[in-house]
Parts: structure tokens; C-alpha cells; sequence
């Protein structure tokens, strides 16, 4: 800034000093990029900008023309020297030019910062006249009014980069011009919306080359509320890319390509080989659900879709290339992929896939996820669990480490259904069959390790509210609800088609189990090794664990409870009961699996029943088929509260070897109805073999004579079966069988 010698004189004022202040004023005024300046009064006043286009031009002039007649009047002042009369007139003629300045600066001054002081700027209409202004100083500022002609969304102010001779015209934050200059977005808060990229977001227009324009700029890119049309099959999403959809945001997807069905599908937005994505809120619309919003493939990793609403579109498909088991790696499989806060219904349901699926896949969390309508909620793949294809033990299990969390599905066909999974779990998650008539199963293991799923709620489905099939190792079902009012539906069902022990270490512990208005069951078919059921409160549930080759089965710390007369079996054998197990051995040799000797054990479990059950029934049923094993029964504690049932406990041999059976024993089981039978099917000659030392629903040991137990007519007594005396004396205390036989054919002593 150059001298000032601000003497206060006043106006008006003819001395040199004075002269002197108002054109360093004027000079500083016009020439100034930014900042302020006072005149010599010491007001202050903000110099001209350099984006004041038509009023700059007024007030450059007029600056210009004092400085030119304050040149000619200081040109004569130097001739003053021959003419003082000269002199005077010189400089009377400089101070009315300076005078005039002054009077043109602060009129405009006053104008521009008036309360509408903003219409004295000019402003560009679009980017398209943008790129034809050439800017003339380091930078420069221009405001656009709209990117596209007659319109005032996606405009916005840009400054001149002068720095910048490389950076080519993206049309969102940077615009070139014809001579190469380079005019950069001011971008708010490091995003970019699809205006500014020239969308239309009418409803109408395709808005997808909008938002692929955007993404290319590395920025988050905001969709504010506006009904939006993209394109499927057409956006491919960068690494790092941020999508967000404010409140009132709406997509309409549409499919012009055709990929849909089948094993083919439409997608929105597809991730492939890059990471750290997210999308979220807004609503995606669709007319049906033959097409996901987020697809991601191979090589991905930490990618994530939430906080939004689906109408007819599912939500994510992740995927490693052609999902095949013999190819996929754990370096090429997708990892950490998550989704979130999700609401989705169905408009028309034309498929039979997922909402969410998880194929070949490492890591993710599902969780707050509303579900309507559609074929499943969620699913995962890591392999066919069929033994003869990839689901033998000792195969990798190649969909790991997921989580579903709190997921509310009414769906058609299953709730959670996987295959091949590690590591995967469930937890307070609710899923209803929407047509029980016609459905699979709620939650489902197949051929699954190191799975489990707890606090969950599943209602009314054909094969189970939670199943699992093939050889799973170290499942568990814990604290969940099953429920059931339909008489097409199960509670649960356990298969293995191999009729081996490969299925180990299945655990059903602390459910409720509730019956309403009907008796279901829970029902194995193959065979399984360490299963578990223990601290379960079974309402109107019949549990039914007889299958082929049957290994180890504990059923401990559970109560049975009927308030429902039972519409039917659930079995072959033609009888009732609420407690059946068994089924150890089957054929004329040991399958590939089994285990050489099968025990169940039954500890604690309590049966009581207002309803009074079909005959033949029993509370416990335990049996043994087979050829060349035998099986056991270990029966301690618990016992029958209640009539309505025949029989407390039959232990029944159906095996094909005349030395082979079943061997049991029964300790502190109360006998409210005083009844054990023993009993022969199929073409076994050897009669189960044990003893029974229980008590009455008094607490009294019982049997106290042979003829105690009601069905003693028809029941094996082994040797060694005590009769306890209820009063014993000094001479007896009670009999004991010494030779075998049915009935009174018995042969007992006096001990």
C-alpha cells in the first residue's frame, strides 16, 4: 500500500497531500484482487471484485478517467513554474475529477451493500457458457446459475485454477474452456450431487450417466430427495465410493437389457474387485424382484448397503466368479460385506432368491432387516452339502464367518437357509412362513460347522422352524421359540440321508417349543452323533429321535407339557408318545459312520398332560432295530406328573439277531401311571433286557411286587429286578427276579 498522509483537511480541499490520498484510494479500488480500502476521511469500503462484470466496467472507467486528468492536472502543475495561474487551474481540475471518483466509488458501495445488493452481480446462465469465458486473473470467481440452460439446479460457484493445465472436463468439478483454462467446482462438504452433473431428476429421464459421472470424481456423492431414474446393469462402483440418499430420496430402477430370471439377474450397482463402499438411505424402487440393488463379486472386501428401503427389488448378491465350488479360493472370495437398517417388500414376486445372499463369501454382518414378501429372507452357499458332491467331512465349508442379526422375515419359501457354512450365526431373528401349506424351513443348517443360532423366533413351517441336513458338526440351537398352529407344519426336523454318525455335535438347549391349539413334533430322520436336547420346555411337542444308526443322545433337563389331543403320530410304528429315541443299528450290517455301540441317555425330564393321548401311548419310548450292535438307554430322574397317557415308559427291540437288543436302565423316574412295558417288532427273538428302580409320584420306590406295574402280563422281567417292600421287615426286604421270563413266568426270591 503506498503513502498515506490522511490530514483530515476538509472537503473540499485543493492541497497536494490530499491529491495524493485520493488516488492511492482510487488506485487501491480498482486494482485490488480483494480486501478493502478507505478514502482519506478514513471511511472504509471494499474494493471492486474482479466478477462484478457490467459495474466494474462503469467504475474502472471512471476510476481511469480521474487518474488521466489527475496526470494532466499534475503535467501542469510542473509548468506551474512559468505560470502560477497555470497551476491553479491544473489543479482545480484534478481535485473535480478526484471529487467524481470518490462520489461514483461510494454510490456503489451503498448499492452493493444494500439488502438486494446481490442483482448488481452478473451471473453465468450454464456450464455450457461457462466453458466459452476465458477468466482474466489467478483465482477468479463466477457463479452459474444452473448446469443446464433455463434451469437453477446444479450451478454453483467456480474459481479459476491457473495452477492447473492437465485436469480434463470431468462436467461436474471441473469445466475447461476453449484456451485451456481450467474452472473449478467450490465443492460443499466433499460431495457432489447428480445436478451438478446435469441431471434432470424428473421421474422421467435416465439420471445414470449423471451418476457415473459423479462417482468419477472420487467424491461422496449425495442424491437429495427426487425421484430418480437409473439404469440396471450399468454402474460400476470405485473403490472408496460413497453413495448417500437423503430423506425423499427415490430410485425407479429400470432393466432395458433383458438380465433377469433364472439363474441371471439385473443389478443396480455392482462392486467387483475393489473395497470400501458404502451406499445408503433413500428408497430403490422395482416392479419386481428380478433384479438386486447391490451385486458384488469376486475380490471385493468392505462394502456396505444401508439404512434404506426396498420396494421389489431384492438387496445384495454377493458372489465369487461363476460360484463354482473346485475354483473359488479364499483370495478371490468377497469379505466383509455387510447391509444394515434395511426395510424391503415385494411388489411382484417373480423369483425364487434371496432378499440377501451370500455365496462363497468371508465375512459379513446382516443385521435390523425388515422382510416381506419374497422367496427367502437370506441365504449362504459355501458348497452343495451333499455328501457326494462337496459335503463329506473334512471338505472346506466356503461361506465363513456371517452374521444375521435381528432380521424380521414373512416370507414364502425359508427363512435363513444355508449350506456350508462356518462359523455362521443367528441371533434374535423372527421368521414366519407366509403359506404354511407350501414352505420349507425357518432356520436351516446344511452341512454347516461351528454354526449356531439363539434367541430366535420361527413360526409355522412344513419341515421345521430350525432343521438341519447332511453332516453338520457342532450346530446349536439355543433359547429360540418355535411355534406351530398349523397342521402342515413341524417344529424341527434333523435329516442325514447317509444314515451315519458324520452328523456330530447337533445342541438344542433352553427353547420353547409351543403347540396352539395342535400337537406337532420335532422329527430326525438319519442319523446323528452327540445330540444334545437339554433345558427345553416342550408345549404340545412331540420329540421324535428315531432314525437309522443313531450314535450318542443325551435328552436331559426338559419338560413336556400337552394340553392338545395329538391329530396324529408322526411315526410308523402306530403309536403315541412324547419322548421317543431310538432306531440304533439298522440292516443287516454297520453303515460307513456309525458308530460300534449306540446309548442315548434321558435325565430329568418331566411329562405331564391334560389331554389324554390315542392309545397305544407312552411318555418315553426308546427302541432298538438292527443286526449286529447293541444299544443302551439310560433313564435316571424325571418321570410322568399326570394320567392321559398308558404307559410311563416301553422299551421295544425290533433288532434281526437273536443275542442283540436293546440293554436299559431305569433309576428315580416317578411313575404316575405305574406302568413300563417291554415289547418285540419286526422279527426280533431277543426281549430288551434291564431293571427299573423308580418311585411314585409320592416319592415311594416302586415296583413293590411283580404285579405293581400294570402291564406286568406283557413285560420281560431281566434278572436282577428288585421289588422293594414299601414296610420292609427283619425276614424280607423285598424280591428279586432269579429267572428271566414274561409275567408271572418270572421266577423271583426272597432277599
Amino acid at each position: 500500500m503506498s503513502q498515506r498522509y490522511n490530514t483530515d483537511n476538509p472537503i473540499p480541499s485543493n492541497a497536494l497531500t490530499d491529491l495524493s490520498d485520493n488516488l492511492s484510494a482510487i488506485d487501491e479500488f480498482v486494482n485490488n484482487p480483494s480486501g478493502k480500502t478507505f478514502n482519506r476521511k478514513g471511511k472504509e469500503f471494499s474494493v471492486l471484485q474482479v466478477q462484478v462484470n457490467e459495474r466494474i466496467n462503469e467504475i474502472t472507467i471512471a476510476g481511469q478517467q480521474a487518474i488521466e486528468s489527475a496526470d494532466q492536472a499534475l503535467q501542469s502543475a510542473s509548468a506551474a513554474e512559468l505560470s502560477s495561474q497555470n497551476s491553479q487551474a491544473a489543479m482545480g481540475a484534478a481535485q473535480t475529477a478526484a471529487e467524481s471518483a470518490q462520489l461514483v466509488t461510494e454510490e456503489f458501495t451503498t448499492q452493493y451493500a444494500s439488502y438486494d445488493g446481490l442483482k448488481y452481480i452478473g451471473r453465468c446462465p450454464d456450464i455450457a457458457t461457462l466453458r466459452t469465458i476465458e477468466p482474466s486473473a489467478a483465482r477468479q470467481k463466477i457463479d452459474v446459475v444452473g448446469y443446464n440452460p433455463n434451469t437453477h439446479t446444479g450451478g454453483g460457484y467456480f474459481v479459476y485454477d491457473a495452477n492447473d493445465s492437465t485436469t480434463a472436463d470431468d462436467g461436474v468439478v471441473c469445466i475447461v474452456t476453449g484456451n485451456s483454462a481450467r474452472w473449478k467446482r467450490v465443492v460443499k462438504q466433499g460431495a457432489v450431487t447428480l445436478a451438478m452433473a446435469g441431471a434432470k431428476i424428473n421421474g422421467t429421464d435416465y439420471d445414470t450417466a449423471s451418476l457415473i459421472s459423479c462417482l468419477a470424481t472420487g467424491l461422496d456423492v449425495v442424491l437429495p430427495a427426487g425421484w430418480y431414474t437409473l439404469e440396471c446393469n450399468t454402474i460400476n462402483v470405485p473403490a472408496g465410493a460413497r453413495i448417500y440418499l437423503e430423506s425423499g430420496a427415490v430410485i425407479t430402477w429400470v432393466n432395458n437389457t433383458g438380465s433377469s430370471g433364472g439363474s441371471q439377474q439385473a443389478w443396480g450397482f455392482m462392486v467387483q474387485n475393489v473395497g470400501d463402499v458404502v451406499i445408503a438411505g433413500g428408497i430403490h424402487e422395482h416392479p419386481d424382484d428380478t433384479m438386486v440393488v447391490l451385486a458384488v463379486q469376486s475380490g471385493s472386501h468392505d462394502c456396505s448397503i444401508e439404512h434404506t428401503e426396498l420396494r421389489g427389488p431384492r438387496l445384495i448378491d454377493v458372489m465369487d466368479g461363476a460360484n463354482d465350488y473346485a475354483v473359488t479360493t479364499s483370495a478371490s472370495r468377497p469379505k466383509n460385506i455387510n447391509s444394515s437398517f434395511v426395510k424391503a417388500t415385494t411388489v411382484t414376486r417373480s423369483t425364487t432368491s434371496a432378499l440377501i445372499q451370500y455365496r462363497y463369501t468371508e465375512g459379513g454382518i446382516c443385521e435390523n432387516v425388515t422382510v416381506d414378501g419374497y422367496y427367502y429372507a437370506a441365504m449362504f452357499w459355501g458348497g452343495d452339502s451333499n455328501y457326494n458332491i462337496n459335503g463329506a467331512v473334512g471338505n472346506e465349508r466356503k461361506c465363513k464367518n456371517l452374521t444375521f442379526q435381528n432380521i424380521r422375515a414373512n416370507v414364502v419359501w425359508a427363512g435363513i437357509w444355508g449350506s456350508m457354512g462356518d462359523n455362521i450365526e443367528i441371533s434374535s431373528c423372527r421368521v414366519e412362513s407366509l403359506d404354511p401349506s407350501h414352505c420349507d424351513v425357518g432356520i436351516d443348517f446344511e452341512g454347516c460347522t461351528n454354526c449356531r443360532a439363539y434367541s430366535c423366533y420361527a413360526k409355522n413351517w412344513a419341515n421345521g422352524g430350525v432343521a438341519t441336513f447332511f453332516f453338520n458338526n457342532q450346530v446349536s440351537f439355543d433359547n429360540c421359540e418355535i411355534v406351530v398352529d398349523n397342521t402342515n407344519s413341524r417344529f424341527a426336523r434333523f435329516y442325514n440321508a447317509a444314515q451315519n454318525t458324520k452328523a456330530d455335535g447337533i445342541y438344542i438347549t433352553n427353547c420353547r417349543w409351543r403347540g396352539i391349539g395342535i400337537v406337532s413334533a420335532i422329527v430326525q430322520m438319519g442319523a446323528a452323533n452327540n445330540l444334545i436336547i437339554r433345558g427345553n420346555k416342550f408345549i404340545n411337542c412331540i420329540l421324535w429321535l428315531v432314525a437309522n444308526n443313531n450314535g450318542f443322545i443325551n435328552v436331559s433337563d426338559n419338560n413336556f407339557y400337552y394340553d392338545t389331543v395329538p391329530y396324529t403320530n408322526f411315526n410308523d410304528y402306530g403309536i403315541y408318545a412324547m419322548l421317543a429315541v431310538g432306531g440304533f443299528h439298522s440292516g443287516g450290517s454297520t453303515a460307513s459312520g456309525a458308530v460300534p455301540a449306540a446309548k442315548s441317555v434321558a435325565k430329568d425330564n418331566w411329562f405331564a398332560t391334560s389331554a389324554t393321548f390315542p392309545s397305544p401311548s407312552y411318555a418315553n419310548w426308546f427302541l432298538h432295530v438292527g443286526y449286529n450292535n447293541t444299544s443302551s438307554v439310560d433313564v435316571s430322574g424325571g418321570g410322568t406328573l399326570s394320567a392321559g397317557i398308558v404307559n410311563d415308559i416301553g422299551f421295544v427291540n425290533g433288532g434281526q439277531n437273536a443275542g442283540i437288543g436293546l440293554r436299559f436302565s431305569a433309576r428315580d423316574f416317578t411313575f404316575f401311571n405305574k406302568t413300563w412295558t417291554t415289547e418285540l417288532i419286526n422279527s426280533a427273538t431277543l426281549m430288551p433286557k434291564g431293571t427299573v428302580k423308580g418311585k411314585t409320584n409320592l416319592g415311594i420306590a416302586w415296583p413293590n411286587a411283580l404285579t405293581d406295574n400294570v402291564s406286568y402280563a406283557t413285560t420281560y422281567f431281566d434278572v436282577r429286578q428288585e421289588f422293594e417292600l414299601i414296610t420292609p421287615t427283619d425276614a424280607k426286604r423285598g424280591d428279586i427276579v432269579k429267572t428271566a421270563g414274561i409275567g408271572t413266568a418270572a421266577v423271583t426270591r426272597t432277599y
